[in-house]
This record gives C-alpha cells, sequence and structure tokens, in this order.
C-alpha cells in the first residue's frame, strides 16, 4: 500500500524540481509550483502517519535511541515553523527552564512529536495568538514539555477522544488532516516510557499539551546530528559532473522526470522498465545505479545483490523505493545498496549523494 501511494507522487514532486530550474519562469508560475509541491509533502505526509499509525497499533515502531539535548532540537523546529506562524499572525514564545534537558530518544520521532504538538497548538490558534512552549524538570527530576495556546481549546466531554486515531475535537472549518498527530504522538512518547496528556479550563480558554520524559546524566554528550532542512531549499547549481547512470524504475513517469533531472545535473542517464531488463543493462559499465525495489517482475534487492557480486560493480547502488521502513532500509544495506531513499525521494539528497561519488 505505502508503494502504491508514493509512486504517483513521485513523477509530480520530480516535475516540480524541474520547473524551478526554469530560467525566467514567470512570478506567478514560480508561486504555483511551490503551492503544487507544499500539497505534494503534505499528502506525503498523510501517507507517513497513516502507516505510523499502523506501526504504533501493531507495536512495530522502530526507535533508534540516543542522547539528545531537547532544547535545541525545539528550537530549530520551531524556527522552521516561523513563516506559518507568521502567515497566522500568531505570536511564539519560548522558555526553556529544564536544568536537565537531555533524554534518551530517537531524534526524529522526538521531533515530530514536538511538530504535531507546535502544529495542533498553531492550528487552533487565531490570528494575534499565542503559543509557548516550555520546559521544566519536575521534583523527580523528569523532563516536563508542555505547550500552551490561547485557541479554542475543548471541554472535558472531548478530553478522552483527543489522542484517538482520526478524532479532531474542536476542529475549525478549514483544517485539514485526519486528526492522527496526536494518537501518533503518545505512541511515540509511550514507547520511549513517557506520558502525554491534555488540559484545559473549557472552551476558547486555550489549552495545554504536556509530555514527561525520563532524563538522562548532563555529562553524557547529547547527539547534534538532527538540525532540520528547510523544505523550500535551493536547488544546488549544476557542477558539469559526468557520471553513466542506469535507472531501474517501472512508472514511465517517474522514470521520465527522474533520468530528466539528472540529465540536467551533467549525467549520462539510461533507464530499464523491469528487472529483467535492468539485469541485462547492468552488465555494462555504470558509475551509479538507482532502482525502485517493487518491480513488476521481482525485486530490486536481486539486481543488488548480482551488481555487488561483479568484479567491477558500480561505484554507488541506490535504492529508490516506496518501501521505506527500517526493515526495508536494513534489507537494501545487506543487498549492498549504498543509500536507501523513500519515495517520493528528496531530489537535493539525492543529488548530494551523487555529488559524493568518486569521479
Amino acid at each position: 500500500l505505502s508503494h502504491e501511494l508514493r509512486t504517483p507522487l513521485t513523477p509530480a514532486l520530480n516535475a516540480t524540481t524541474l520547473l524551478r530550474t526554469v530560467p525566467h519562469l514567470p512570478p506567478e508560475a514560480g508561486r504555483l509550483v511551490s503551492m503544487i509541491r507544499r500539497n505534494i509533502e503534505v499528502e506525503v505526509r498523510l501517507i507517513d502517519d497513516l502507516l505510523d499509525i499502523t506501526r504504533i497499533g501493531r507495536n512495530k515502531l522502530m526507535l533508534e535511541r540516543v542522547n539528545v539535548d531537547l532544547h535545541p532540537l525545539l528550537h530549530d523546529a520551531i524556527r522552521n515553523a516561523a513563516s506559518e506562524a507568521a502567515v497566522r499572525e500568531l505570536a511564539i514564545v519560548e522558555e526553556y527552564e529544564a536544568l536537565r534537558p537531555v533524554v534518551y530518544a530517537d531524534p526524529i520521532r522526538l521531533r515530530q512529536v514536538v511538530w504535531n504538538l507546535h502544529s495542533n497548538a498553531m492550528k487552533f490558534t487565531r490570528a494575534g495568538g499565542t503559543v509557548t512552549v516550555r520546559t521544566i524538570n519536575d521534583d523527580a527530576g523528569a523532563l516536563r514539555l508542555s505547550v500552551a495556546d490561547t485557541g479554542a481549546a475543548f471541554d472535558a466531554e472531548a478530553g478522552p477522544r483527543l489522542f484517538a486515531p482520526f478524532e479532531q475535537a474542536g476542529q475549525r472549518k478549514g483544517n485539514r488532516g485526519l486528526g492522527l498527530g496526536l494518537a501518533i504522538s503518545r505512541g511515540i512518547v509511550e514507547a520511549h516510557g513517557g506520558r502525554i496528556w491534555a488540559r484545559s479550563p473549557g472552551p476558547g480558554q486555550g489549552s495545554t499539551f504536556e509530555v514527561e520524559l525520563a532524563t538522562v546524566p548532563a555529562n553524557i554528550q547529547p547527539a547534534s546530528h538532527f538540525t532540520a532542512e528547510s523544505r523550500e531549499k535551493t536547488l544546488p547549481s549544476p557542477q558539469g559532473q559526468h557520471m553513466q547512470v542506469l535507472v531501474v524504475e517501472d512508472d514511465p513517469d517517474s522514470a521520465q522526470t527522474l533520468a530528466a533531472l539528472l540529465s540536467l545535473y551533467g549525467h549520462s542517464v539510461s533507464t530499464a522498465s523491469n528487472l529483467a531488463e535492468g539485469l541485462t543493462i547492468a552488465g555494462r559499465t555504470w558509475d551509479v545505479i538507482i532502482t525502485d525495489l517493487g518491480l513488476p517482475d521481482g525485486s530490486g534487492l536481486s539486481l543488488g545483490r548480482h551488481v555487488r557480486s561483479r568484479a567491477h560493480p558500480p561505484k554507488s547502488l541506490i535504492a529508490l523505493s516506496g518501501f521505506g521502513a527500517p526493515s526495508d532500509v536494513e534489507a537494501s544495506r545487506q543487498a549492498g545498496f549504498d543509500a536507501h531513499l523513500t519515495k517520493p525521494a528528496d531530489i537535493d539528497r539525492l543529488l548530494e549523494i551523487l555529488s559524493s561519488v568518486p569521479q
């Protein structure tokens, strides 16, 4: 299901990336391209939410835990939402008072919780309102994160349903979503051994969502690799690179748009539409092979294992797939792939990987 839902989004996202490279694009056309891109990314997040709620329901949520200083993570996540806050005319207040802010957690999943709570607070707060993000340590030393807003809030009757999937208590007209953000946040927090809850004085008086997590000693070095990237990135200029690239992709639109993008950046690109064709063409000399995993006549993992067994394998082997669970990534690694990108892939990330391939 993940593969089938993601595949049609890939050529659409690739096409917006190509359009961004058109010289002298009229300003109105540029705004429309950005709008299309934003909505594709919203659709990707909805798909991710559906998959996450399924993983949580089946106790299959995977965590990669390290020591994380929550304060930089919070500030970075809020900074990336600054433009949305400005559009909504909201004031964002940060009060980081916890003296022990380091927790043993998965930074990507923790960022997801922060984003869900912050986004939820902004969504239900009218223009001129305030969202306050605060941390403290309780008497036992645990970390308390609270996200408080001055918005519509909820009544006591709606409270028990807040963290249930597909519930949107107090939803205002114009707010989109599946009502999964809080349910996913609860699943993530509880998987970390923490707890999450909400309180409100009543309708129209704002609400506060709180998260409690155990802390680790302050002298343990926290992870620092969770800096977010802006969603509206500027594509790097073509560097005149020239590599022989094979793209194995059964979706014609995806193959065509990806080939066009890579050609724009100086690469010579050939395509194959299935595993059998890919295995035949892979016998030639390639610098890079990029392959889908869900091919109509087999798995791209077979192609990976085949080319890795050759005396002169390609310099880089990249999986590009709608399958993005940790088990899928590990299967790619075991098959000899150097990277695994989930559809619709971040083209900037793909270009970054290609730029690091030895010439």
